[in-house]
């Protein structure tokens, strides 16, 4: 098999690839290094919150069902999570739909519209999935451990936040996160399947400086003050 293949833009934007000549499919995924860790006090579920709305809609894709229609008519899915020091955005297409892929991941990335009615509405989805912990023994548990072992961290926090801290998130508290964390220097792009790897520099690199990140430096505290 052959070995992945690292590359870094003059960004700062970070690429490995693997190429996998028997493979039919490419899998795409963009991981930015931030998560509920680097939240304010205030707008916890914020990078939470950032992340389903990313799939709200762009510019150039207004709805959500015209954000995920072009992979999925391929045959392919795109989906994201949330953790504590990363968010993740990934896809999964036919190999000759992999500009398809990158190109949805990038308008979501760097074009969304942040729609005051989508998080209006989102906001109550989410309030709701932190009301279903409840139903969960196991998942009330382990959260309760983890504010046990982390009493004064973000690793004690549901990522989710609170409802009442969502209640409190708007679109300026989603703007803001994304200007100060999601940035090329703060970005990976993986790619595994069957793509060669200049090809997959060179389709990354008209797209990502066509449409350049928001936000300037990094921001980040030292794991043992948050």
């Amino acid at each position: 098999m052959a070995r992945h293949q690292k590359d870094i833009l003059e960004s700062g934007l970070r690429i490995v690839s693997q190429q996998l000549p028997n493979s039919e499919s490419v899998s795409i995924l963009i991981s930015v290094q931030a998560g509920s860790r680097n939240e304010q006090k205030g707008q916890y579920g914020v990078a939470h919150f950032a992340e389903h709305m990313l799939f709200k809609g762009t510019g150039k894709r207004p709805s959500p069902l015209l954000v995920s229609s072009p992979i999925e008519s391929t045959g392919g899915f795109l989906n994201a999570s949330t953790g504590y020091e990363s968010t993740n955005y990934w896809c999964k297409v036919p190999e000759n739909h992999f500009r398809t892929g990158i190109e949805i991941l990038q308008d979501m990335m760097q074009n969304s519209l942040l729609n005051e009615e989508e998080i209006n509405s989102e906001r109550r989805v989410i309030i709701e999935e932190i009301k279903t912990i409840e139903d969960y023994p196991d998942s009330k548990t382990a959260l309760n451990l983890d504010k046990l072992m982390w009493p004064d961290s973000a690793l004690g926090r549901d990522i989710a936040g609170s409802i009442q801290s969502v209640e409190n998130i708007n679109q300026e508290t989603i703007r803001a996160f994304l200007d100060d964390f999601y940035l090329p220097t703060n970005t990976v792009i993986s790619i595994a399947g069957n793509v060669d790897h200049d090809k997959s520099i060179q389709s990354i690199d008209q797209l990502f400086l066509t449409h350049p990140f928001p936000g300037s430096q990094l921001k980040i505290s030292p794991i043992e003050n948050v």
